[in-house]
């Protein structure tokens, strides 16, 4: 696998944990809960989803996310507690974000309790509200 493609991110290197979009949102993983992971295999994609800026406080609808999506997902793993969870399709995998990291096309997101890994192609951010998370099919997102 080659280096990982960047779509929706500010020029220059892009570090996962940090970065700036392309519409100049400044996004800190390190400041958020990870809400959703959801992996799926046949389609060859993964997708992070991060409430920004929550640490300690309730989600309501208004409360911004990062969604990083993924493209040509091999090698997808979820560990917890150093020993492998089972190996759902759609393991549910939530929690403060401790690091994420993206180096040749692996990639790496730490929580709390479990770790998530995985080879891409590419990947590409948007912005969305939690509450946009739940609309009707076909609805359109505020990408950045």
């Amino acid at each position: 696998m080659t280096a990982l493609e960047h779509f929706g991110f500010a020029p220059g290197d892009v570090y996962l944990y940090e970065f700036d979009t392309a519409a100049g949102f400044r996004v800190n993983l390190h400041a958020s809960t990870c809400v959703a992971v959801d992996h799926r295999p046949v389609a060859r994609t993964a997708t992070l989803r991060f409430a920004l800026d929550t640490l300690g406080e309730d989600l309501h609808p208004d409360t911004l996310v990062a969604v990083l999506s993924f493209d040509e997902v091999e090698g997808f793993a979820v560990e917890a507690d150093a020993e492998p969870a089972q190996n759902l399709p759609h393991p549910t995998v939530r929690g403060q974000v401790t690091d994420l990291n993206a180096h040749d096309g692996h990639v790496e997101l730490a929580l709390l309790d479990e770790v998530v890994t995985f080879r891409a192609r590419r990947v590409t951010c948007t912005i969305e509200t939690l509450a946009s998370l739940t609309r009707p099919t076909g609805a359109r997102s505020m990408a950045t």
